[in-house]
């Protein structure tokens, strides 16, 4: 067996013990080689809009109630540090026999422009509200995972830049009766 070929299957398995709420755990150490600074991270990343995005976040993070500016560099500010992360991972209620009485799972989720000379940014499902199955669910494609401490709160938040994908229709894809299958875009 090569451990290369078949690594996904470490990616994937039973979180043993009850039923707890879902949740995403960034990787305990954080990349060395990336700008900590918001503009400078952005200019790295080629993501012009991350800026924007980021001061939005951290206006929302420290204001709940006030609506966001429209142009908001002139309200919001960060002079702290930003983390980069390749990898996090995120425990889910799936039920299954693998995943005994409690049906956690865990999953490695990767976002990592080199992993093993290749870039991989996975897709992730979002749960959104409380309806079943894709109803209650968003899809996007990781672009960064980071994290960062608000120096005007002093809270410690970790987060994710993603692409979001839309559904194509309200239900499955038709032209393959009984997969299940959804189409996005």
């Amino acid at each position: 067996m090569d451990i290369y070929q078949d690594s996904h299957l470490y990616d994937i398995g039973p979180a043993h013990g009850p039923r707890l709420a879902s949740s995403v755990v960034l990787a305990a150490t954080h990349e060395r080689q990336y700008p900590r600074t918001l503009q400078e991270l952005a200019t790295y990343i080629q993501e012009p809009q991350f800026t924007q995005a980021f001061l939005k976040h951290l206006h929302i993070l420290r204001h709940p109630t006030r609506v966001v500016p429209d142009v908001i560099a002139n309200s919001a500010d960060f002079t702290g540090k930003i983390h980069v992360h390749h990898s996090a991972v995120a425990r889910f209620y799936a039920p299954s026999d693998a995943c005994g009485a409690g049906g956690m799972q865990r999953q490695i989720i990767r976002c990592n422009p080199q992993w093993r000379s290749q870039e991989r940014r996975d897709t992730v499902f979002v749960a959104q509200g409380d309806e079943p199955g894709m109803q209650g669910m968003l899809v996007a494609q990781l672009r960064l995972l980071f994290s960062f401490t608000d120096p005007y709160t002093d809270q410690h938040h970790s987060c994710a830049l993603v692409n979001w994908f839309n559904m194509v229709g309200d239900e499955p894809d038709s032209t393959e009766p009984g997969c299940g299958w959804w189409r996005g875009r």
